[in-house]
Order: structure tokens, then C-alpha cells, then sequence
């Protein structure tokens, strides 16, 4: 059965600190214990300590629209391992005459969702600056 992959704890974590503050249906208490109970909310109306638990794809797009940095995963044949792995790469779309030459390669994992964790986690410690700024623009 194919279920929704949701950013983990301390990804969730990071997001509340840069400024994600989107309507969500799933949160972490203060345990890091996860929580689907069908009630929407943002993390500003939430108690301190919870942290609202959006999808991967959910914030990749956050991450694109608000902050214009795009993630995208492409599977790869890795030959030492005889396994496909999926690259992350990460691009900045203000930068769309070098998008393919501006791309960098971020992370390299046997499943897409733990790329695409990784490439998140990535955008929001080195590419984020402050809670509504970025880098690049």
C-alpha cells in the first residue's frame, strides 16, 4: 500500500523556524511523536511545542514558491552497488538560463523520499537565511 511521506521531526522542525506556517492535518507533539487526526491548522495557531507535519512534496513546493528553490529527483544506476539510488538536486528558478548547468547535486540515497528529505533539510540550513529571506534573491 502506497502511503503520503511526510517530512520528519526535526525537518518539520527547521520548517516552523524559517517561516513555514501553512494549514496542515498532521503535527509532532513535543515528543516527536507523530500525529494524523484529520484537524487543520498552521503552526501560529498551535501550542509552542507543536510543530505541524507537512508531505515531502508538500514542502518542496513551499520551498519553491516562497524561497524559488527547486528540487527535483531523478533515479540513477549506481554500478558498485548493482541498485538504482535517486539524485537530489537543488536549483535556484530566478536562475532559468543556466537551469540545467545551475543545478547542484545535494544528495545521492536508495529511496526518493530520503533524497528528497535530505535535499529539504539542505535548502533550509544552507540556502534559507533568515525566516522569509534567501540566499540567492
Amino acid at each position: 500500500m502506497i502511503e503520503e511521506a511526510y517530512c520528519s521531526y526535526e525537518t518539520s522542525k527547521l520548517l516552523k523556524e524559517k517561516g513555514f506556517d501553512e494549514v496542515m492535518r498532521c503535527w509532532y507533539d513535543n515528543y516527536g511523536e507523530f500525529h494524523e487526526d484529520g484537524c487543520k491548522m498552521r503552526n501560529s495557531d498551535c501550542l509552542p511545542l507543536t510543530i505541524m507535519a507537512p508531505t515531502l512534496a508538500f514542502a518542496m513546493m513551499w520551498l519553491r514558491e516562497v524561497h524559488g528553490w527547486h528540487i527535483s529527483l531523478e533515479p540513477c544506476y549506481d554500478y558498485d552497488s548493482m541498485h538504482v539510488i535517486y539524485l537530489a538536486f537543488v536549483q535556484n528558478v530566478a536562475d532559468v538560463h543556466t537551469f540545467m548547468d545551475g543545478r547542484k547535486n545535494v544528495a545521492s540515497h536508495p529511496q526518493a523520499e530520503s533524497a528528497a528529505e535530505f535535499a529539504i533539510k539542505y535548502c533550509l540550513k544552507n540556502l534559507i537565511t533568515e525566516r522569509y529571506g534567501n540566499k540567492n534573491h
